[in-house]
């Protein structure tokens, strides 16, 4: 699974995350937010996201999520 939040205001705003089947999680594969090398991450090295839910953006941003099966 794969999602990719756009935020082109210019204020923050909230994302709701798609609800993954039991045992999957929301991995941050990409976020133009951060700064280099957390901006993205290697196959296999995404960080869980700790709110499965929702997701924030700052403005002019993208951040691209990977659902994974947990281990």
């Amino acid at each position: 699974f794969f999602y990719a939040a756009f935020n082109m205001h210019t204020d923050p705003l909230l994302f709701g995350l798609p609800t993954l089947p039991q045992g999957w999680h929301w991995h941050l594969l990409a976020d133009t937010a951060c700064p280099s090398p957390h901006d993205i991450y290697e196959p296999g090295d995404e960080p869980r996201l700790e709110d499965q839910q929702r997701l924030r953006l700052i403005p002019k941003s993208t951040v691209l999520c990977i659902g994974r099966e947990a281990a």
